[in-house]
């Protein structure tokens, strides 16, 4: 009766030690990672680069001179971010978070900040929802911050392309991206 309960106190601490060391599962297929990882990228740490192989081409020439937290009107905006991954890795999702200020206060309709569009792009594809910031009127240096939420299959090619209208300007964009590698 004496090794019994030893055998199944034994048993239950080896099961509990176990599960402590199960890896995390993948957020979007539930399988197990073996190794999660994590990546934070500030955009505004660097100058923006617009990359023609992400962004459509007629966007490129709108935003040529791109600066962070501009302060001309009339002038687009896009910022493509890279993130090389191991070759045994993947994303399997990413948050993109970025602070808007507009720049030319105007009603609804207006031509001002308050018509400006804000897109996500990814092999020149628009990854939705695009966001209408100041849709409904805004006051010039009105700050707002959005968030996209970024799925997998817009990250497999190591980059993502934010392009943002004429009278808005970005202060910053953060990319969060979570991933599993598997050695």
């Amino acid at each position: 009766m004496k090794r019994n309960a030893i055998a199944v106190a034994l048993s239950l601490f080896a099961g509990a030690a176990a599960l402590a060391q199960v890896p995390a599962p993948l957020p979007s297929r539930g399988m197990l990672c073996p190794r999660p990882t994590v990546r934070d990228i500030k955009g505004e740490i660097s100058p923006p680069v617009q990359d023609p192989s992400d962004l459509p081409a007629n966007l490129i020439p709108l935003t040529a001179g791109s600066t962070w937290n501009q302060t001309a009107i009339n002038k687009g905006f896009a910022h493509t971010f890279h993130f090389k991954m191991d070759v045994c890795c993947g994303w399997s999702s990413g948050t993109l978070t970025m602070e808007v200020k507009a720049l030319q206060g105007g009603g609804a309709g207006t031509s001002s900040s308050a018509n400006d569009g804000v897109s996500v792009f990814s092999n020149k594809v628009v990854v939705p929802p695009q966001a209408s910031p100041w849709s409904s009127g805004v006051q010039t240096g009105a700050t707002k911050t959005l968030t996209f939420q970024i799925p997998a299959s817009a990250l497999a090619r190591d980059m993502v392309s934010i392009y943002v209208e004429d009278d808005t300007a970005v202060v910053w964009a953060h990319l969060h991206l979570e991933g599993c590698c598997i050695r």
